[in-house]
């Protein structure tokens, strides 16, 4: 893997290390993006089922209390008619009260049943307080609330230490209670956003940090594989330039360093073959046979053609 990595063009090795350093910026931007979505995903459905809950809390408790005063509003009037007018408006209270209930449930289904366990507990304990007390209020109303002469008999079961107040108060109890839950739940909501914030922040800081060290790195080792291999065929120019023929530059790489490297090595090896040659045909001529010719007479090309004439 090492030998093939070396063997790509360099301009080829600094491509794919940008496209690299690419596609780690755009996984780091697609998993910020990701979590973003995530966070106001949950910030919206936290912030609406809260609200649409907070509202259906507010009708529960406000249909209950008037439930409470219509009670009363029928133990105070005189006339049939009146007495009629409130038990009428007892049930309408009671209609819409669970009317709001089933509407609480129905938000619930749409969550997991273990994430709404707690929720469903406690409105089951206002459904069965709440049956307890209409069960009372009717009967209440069809015959204690009739009679006139039972008024004090009926302001005792309103008030405290009757039986209507006693349901009332598990009731309220009941309410308040799933208020409660519901104020719990939305700050327990807005801190697990607010941690998914800051692992997001830790999460991309890390990305970044990671992406930025490898750019680094690799742009090092491609400057480091280059100059290293440029920096052999330096040294070896300069022992040519001294006369020093024997130059061996062992550089493995198939890019363009190597491509120098063997053409600088090519270049040696002529020089040192057409000096050899030339020095053959001397030394003949020294010793009087005019008649030697050359041995590497496929060297002389190019401007070394001439040396032959």
């Amino acid at each position: 893997m090492i030998t093939w990595v070396k063997n790509v063009k360099i301009g080829v090795k600094m491509t794919g290390g940008f496209l690299l350093i690419a596609l780690m910026a755009a996984a780091i931007g697609l998993f910020g993006i990701a979590s973003l979505n995530r966070v106001g995903t949950s910030y919206h459905v936290a912030y609406s089922d809260c609200v649409s809950i907070s509202e259906y809390v507010e009708r529960l408790s406000t249909s209950f209390q008037k439930m409470r005063s219509d009670l009363f509003e029928m133990t105070l009037a005189d006339s049939e008619a009146d007495k009629k007018s409130a038990a009428e408006a007892f049930a309408q209270n009671s209609a819409i009260l669970w009317d709001n209930l089933g509407h609480y449930d129905r938000l619930l289904d749409k969550y997991p049943a273990e994430l709404v366990e707690s929720d469903r507990a406690v409105l089951g304990a206002i459904k069965t307080s709440l049956q307890a007390f209409e069960q009372s209020g009717q009967h209440f109303a069809d015959g204690i609330a009739l009679d006139g002469a039972r008024r004090e008999e009926a302001f005792h079961m309103l008030r405290g230490g009757g039986e209507l107040y006693a349901l009332a108060q598990e009731v309220e109890g009941a309410i308040t209670r799933l208020m409660e839950y519901n104020h719990v739940y939305a700050a327990g909501e807005i801190e697990a956003n607010s941690q998914l914030v800051d692992r997001v922040k830790v999460m991309t800081g890390i990305g970044v940090g990671i992406g930025t060290l490898v750019a680094v790195l690799l742009g090092l080792w491609i400057a480091r594989g280059v100059s290293r291999r440029i920096g052999l065929v330096v040294r070896a120019a300069e022992q040519l330039a001294h006369g020093n023929l024997d130059v061996r530059l062992e550089i493995d790489a198939k890019d363009e360093t190597g491509t120098l490297a063997q053409t600088f090595q090519d270049m040696s090896n002529n020089w040192k073959a057409i000096i050899g040659d030339i020095s053959h045909q001397l030394d003949g001529m020294s010793k009087g046979d005019f008649t030697v010719g050359s041995r590497a007479q496929a060297l002389y090309v190019g401007d070394y053609a001439p040396i032959l004439e």
